[in-house]
């Protein structure tokens, strides 16, 4: 089942993941925002899916780094030259 992310976020997945990877990637990256404390949710989304480079588990690590803290997920996609 596909989970509930924006038609933006899912067209980022589609340009990124093969067609068979798409509901899976949409699921993962659909559990980041789930918590209040998990915030700006459409931004790092899309950092997730930015940073993957169509990795699975790239997304995997993503959605758990963010989890901790997003803020790191936003400096590495939108403001660093270092990545995870």
């Amino acid at each position: 089942m596909m989970a509930a992310v924006s038609e933006t976020i899912l067209a980022a997945i589609r340009e990124n993941f093969t067609p068979d990877q798409v509901s899976a990637v949409a699921d993962l990256v659909a559990s980041y925002g789930e918590r209040p404390h998990e915030r700006e949710v459409e931004r790092v989304r899309m950092d997730i899916v930015k940073l993957s480079n169509g990795n699975m588990d790239a997304v995997r690590k993503l959605v758990g780094y963010a989890k901790r803290d997003y803020r790191d997920v936003i400096t590495w996609a939108e403001y660093s030259k270092k990545k995870p």
